[in-house]
């Protein structure tokens, strides 16, 4: 990607390297990533996170995404459209 394009390759001076949350961590980092979460109970964020995101923020923010649609399409509780979430998850273990 980056470092297979030769003009912007030479540009990075540094290769960062993030490295998954621990599963501690994810309920905290959730709710900073996006106002949606907030809601949402520690064992819910947690499970959504073991089922498909572990630890990563860039599919939170796919799960972010997903989650913001069903809500606009069928608002529910919090409980309720994290419930649809993971059970998409757990149907087919994606959430496209």
């Amino acid at each position: 990607m980056l470092r297979e394009t030769l003009m912007l390759g030479t540009r990075a001076a540094l290769w960062c390297e993030i490295r998954p949350l621990d599963t501690d961590l994810v309920p905290l980092a959730a709710r900073h990533l996006h106002p949606l979460w907030q809601q949402a109970a520690a064992t819910q964020l947690r499970r959504l996170d073991g089922r498909f995101a572990r630890g990563r923020l860039r599919r939170w923010a796919l799960l972010t995404h997903h989650a913001h649609r069903i809500r606009s399409t069928a608002p529910a509780a919090c409980h309720e459209w994290i419930e649809q979430l993971t059970a998409r998850m757990e149907d087919d273990g994606s959430i496209g």
